[in-house]
C-alpha cells in the first residue's frame, strides 16, 4: 500500500525529488518521514521556507479568483454555441409536448360528450372505450411531467448561457 506523506503532498514532490532538493539521501529522507532519523538543520530550514512559500501562494490563490486564460475563449464560444443549439432543440420539443398536452386536454373534454351522445349505439362502444382509455389521467400526468422537465432543462440552459456570456465578457475586458 502506497502511503502519501503530507509534507511531500503539500509540496507536490516525490520522495526522491524532495531529498535531492534538501541535499539528503533518499534513505535519510525516508527515515525522517518515518520519524526514525533527523535531517540536518540546513535541510530543515530549507524545508520550512519551501512550505511557507507554497502556503502563502496557496492562500493568495484562494483569495483572488484566477483569471481565465485567453486560450479558453474559443472553448467558451463553442460551449455558448452548443448551449444556443440545445435551447433551439429544446424549444421545439417543448412546443411538441405542449401541443400533445393541449390535444390530450381537448380529448378529455370530448369523452364525456361522446358518452352522453352515443349511449344507445352498440357499434361505438369500443371506440368510446378506446378514447376513454386514451384520455386517462395517467397520461395527463406523464405529459405534464414531460413539459415540466423540459421547462426545467430550459431554465438550466438559460442560466448556463448567462454564466458563459459573463465569463466571455470578463475575458474580453
Amino acid at each position: 500500500m502506497k502511503h502519501e506523506n503530507p509534507i511531500r503532498s503539500l509540496l507536490g514532490l516525490a520522495q526522491e525529488d524532495l531529498a535531492m532538493l534538501l541535499g539528503v539521501s533518499r534513505g535519510r529522507w525516508s527515515m525522517y518521514e518515518l520519524g526514525k532519523r533527523d535531517i540536518p538543520l540546513q535541510a530543515k530550514q530549507l524545508l520550512g521556507e519551501m512550505l511557507q512559500h507554497v502556503n502563502q501562494q496557496h492562500t493568495l490563490a484562494k483569495k483572488t479568483k484566477p483569471e481565465l486564460p485567453l486560450s479558453l475563449q474559443p472553448k467558451l464560444e463553442q460551449l455558448l454555441r452548443e448551449n444556443e443549439f440545445q435551447q433551439v432543440v429544446l424549444r421545439r420539443k417543448m412546443a411538441d409536448a405542449i401541443k400533445k398536452q393541449e390535444e390530450h386536454a381537448r380529448l378529455q373534454h370530448l369523452v364525456p360528450f361522446l358518452q352522453t351522445r352515443y349511449t344507445s349505439k352498440h357499434d361505438t362502444n369500443s371506440l368510446q372505450q378506446h378514447l376513454t382509455n386514451r384520455a386517462s389521467s395517467g397520461k395527463e400526468t406523464a405529459l405534464s411531467e414531460n413539459v415540466f422537465q423540459l421547462q426545467h432543462r430550459q431554465e438550466i440552459l438559460v442560466f448556463e448561457k448567462e454564466v458563459l456570456e459573463a465569463k466571455l465578457q470578463k475575458m474580453r475586458g
